[in-house]
C-alpha cells in the first residue's frame, strides 16, 4: 500500500503487498528477441538432424521403423530404447511401451507418426537446451545477401506478439533493445521496444544504432562465407573469410561512404556498399546515427578502436568478453560498454563456436566497474534462470554491490540507450516498476508484479 506521507492521486490503483522490494523495470541493452525468421538454414539438412537425434548409427530406414516393431524383433537394446526415450543410457528408467505406430522425440517427448526426416527438421539436443533457457542465437535474422546492410532494420523481423516478450516481462525486463545478430560486418539498425502494453505503444525507437562486428562471427554465422572452389561460386563466395577480411570490409565500407559524401564515386569492387547502405553510414560518420561494435577477444577490441580512429567514430562496445585485458584502454577512451552475458561455460551460440569465449572471466563486470568504465549488463539471448535478473545475481556473486548491480541493468543501460524516462524510481519517470518477492536478484527471489507504463503486465501474487 502507499507509504506514510505519500498522497495517492485520485483514480490511481494501488498494489497491496507487505513483503519484498521495489526496483525500476529492468532495461536489456543488447537483447536478441525471438523472430519468425529463426528457422533452420538451408545448409542444415534433415539427415544432420537425424544424426543429432539418433546418433550416427541410426539411418533413415531405422528411424522410420516403429519402436514397438523394433522391440518385438529385438533390433533395439534396452540402452538404445532408453536413450531414444530420455536422451540417456542405462536400463533403470525405461518408460512404458509406446503407443503402437509412434516413435518418440528424445528431446521433447513428442509422439510422432514418422521419423525426423518425414516430419520436418527437429531440434538437436544442443538446440533444445539452448531454447530451454533462451532464444537460439545461431540462426540469423540479418539479411544475408551482403555484408554491409545498415539500411535494413531489426524491427522488420520482430513479432510483437511473440511469447518471448512475455518471458522477458516475467523476468522483470520492461524495456529491451532488440539487436541484430553478428552475421554481417556492418549489420542492421536495432530497435527499442517495451515488453508489454498496447501494441501501438510498444515501439519506443524503430531504428537506432547500426551494429558492426569485429571478430570471426561475420565469417561463419548464418550462411557462412566461403572461398571460390573450382566452378562452385554463389552469393556467399565473398569476403570476409578471415579477421583480415572483416577489417577490410569495414574499412572499405566507410571509405566508400566518405567518398560518396564528398561527391566522388566509390572505389568499386566486390565489397562496395550499396548507395542505400552508404547513406546510413554517412549519418554514422556525421554522428547522426549511433554505432555499436561487437568485439569479444582482446585483439578485436583493439582493432575496433583502430578502425574507429581512422574515421573519427564514437561507438558503444558490445559483449567485450576479454575487456579485463584492456581496462586502461577502455578507461582512457571512455567508450560505454554493454557487457555480457556472464557464464561459466558458453551454451550453444556463436560465442561458443567462435572460440572467443574460452578466456571469459566471471568477475569482468566488477573489474570494469572498479576501473570507472560505464558498463551495462546484458543477458542477450538468455532468459529465465540465465536471464537479466540472474545475470545481476551472478555479478553480485563475483564482486558487485546491490546498488552497482541494479544500476547495471536499469539506469546505466537507459543512459546508453538515450532514454531519460526509465531506469530510476523518480517523480516524472515512466511507471515501469518491479515488485520482487524478496531482495532484488537474490537466488530465492523472483518478480511478483511487473508494471509497464503504469499498467500491470505480470502478476504472480496468486501463485504464492
Amino acid at each position: 500500500g502507499p507509504a506514510a506521507g505519500i498522497t495517492v492521486p485520485e483514480g490511481a490503483r494501488t498494489i497491496e503487498w507487505t513483503e519484498g522490494s521495489l526496483t525500476p523495470g529492468l532495461v536489456e541493452a543488447n537483447g536478441r528477441v525471438e523472430s519468425a525468421d529463426l528457422i533452420s538454414p538451408p545448409n542444415r539438412s534433415a539427415e544432420d538432424v537425424v544424426r543429432d537425434l539418433f546418433g550416427a548409427r541410426f539411418a533413415h530406414e531405422r528411424a522410420i521403423v516403429p519402436l514397438e516393431e523394433r522391440i518385438a524383433t529385438g533390433t533395439i537394446s534396452p540402452d538404445e530404447l532408453d536413450r531414444l526415450l530420455h536422451g540417456t543410457s542405462g536400463e533403470s528408467d525405461v518408460a512404458a511401451p509406446p503407443t503402437p505406430g509412434t516413435v518418440f522425440d528424445p528431446i521433447n517427448d513428442a509422439r510422432q507418426g514418422c521419423c525426423a526426416i518425414c516430419s520436418g527438421q527437429m531440434p538437436s539436443r544442443a538446440e533444445a537446451l539452448a531454447l530451454a533457457s533462451g532464444v537460439d542465437d545461431r540462426r540469423p535474422i540479418t539479411e544475408q545477401s551482403a555484408e554491409i546492410v545498415p539500411h535494413t532494420a531489426v524491427l522488420d523481423t520482430v513479432d510483437l506478439d511473440s511469447p518471448d516478450f512475455q518471458r522477458l516481462a516475467r523476468g522483470g525486463v520492461t524495456t529491451v533493445y532488440c539487436s541484430p545478430d553478428s552475421s554481417a560486418v556492418i549489420g542492421p539498425r536495432g530497435a527499442i521496444l517495451r515488453t508489454a502494453g498496447p501494441i501501438d505503444s510498444r515501439v519506443v525507437a524503430p531504428t537506432r544504432a547500426v551494429k558492426a562486428t569485429v571478430g570471426s562471427d561475420p565469417t561463419f554465422v548464418g550462411s557462412y562465407n566461403r572461398t571460390p572452389w573450382r566452378d562452385s561460386v554463389s552469393a556467399f563466395t565473398r569476403r570476409p573469410t578471415t579477421r583480415m577480411g572483416v577489417t577490410w570490409v569495414f574499412r572499405k565500407a566507410f571509405h566508400d561512404s566518405l567518398l560518396r559524401k564528398l561527391g566522388r564515386p566509390a572505389s568499386g569492387g566486390a565489397d562496395t556498399p550499396s548507395e542505400e547502405a552508404s547513406a546510413v553510414l554517412i549519418d554514422v560518420l556525421d554522428a547522426r546515427v549511433p554505432l555499436r561494435i561487437q568485439a569479444r577477444a582482446l585483439q578485436d577490441i583493439q582493432t575496433a578502436f583502430r578502425l574507429a580512429d581512422e574515421f573519427g567514430l564514437d561507438f558503444v562496445l558490445e559483449e567485450a568478453t576479454e575487456a579485463y585485458r584492456c581496462l586502461d584502454l577502455l578507461a582512457a577512451r571512455k567508450a560505454p560498454v554493454i557487457f555480457g552475458p556472464i557464464y561459466d561455460v558458453a551454451g550453444p551460440s556463436p560465442r561458443l563456436y567462435s572460440g572467443e569465449s574460452r578466456d571469459s572471466k566471471l568477475n569482468t563486470l566488477t573489474l570494469l566497474e572498479k576501473a570507472g568504465i560505464r558498463t551495462a549488463l546484458s543477458a542477450q539471448e538468455l532468459r529465465d534462470e540465465d536471464g537479466l535478473a540472474r545475470q545481476a545475481m551472478y555479478a553480485m556473486r563475483y564482486g558487485l554491490t546491490l546498488d552497482e548491480a541494479l544500476a547495471s541493468v536499469t539506469s546505466i543501460p537507459a543512459e546508453i540507450l538515450g532514454l531519460d524516462d526509465v531506469g530510476r524510481l523518480e517523480v516524472g519517470k515512466r511507471g515501469d516498476v518491479v515488485l520482487w518477492s524478496g531482495a532484488p536478484f537474490a537466488a530465492t527471489s523472483q518478480p511478483l508484479v511487473v508494471v509497464v507504463g503504469g499498467d500491470i503486465a505480470v502478476d504472480l501474487r496468486g501463485d504464492r
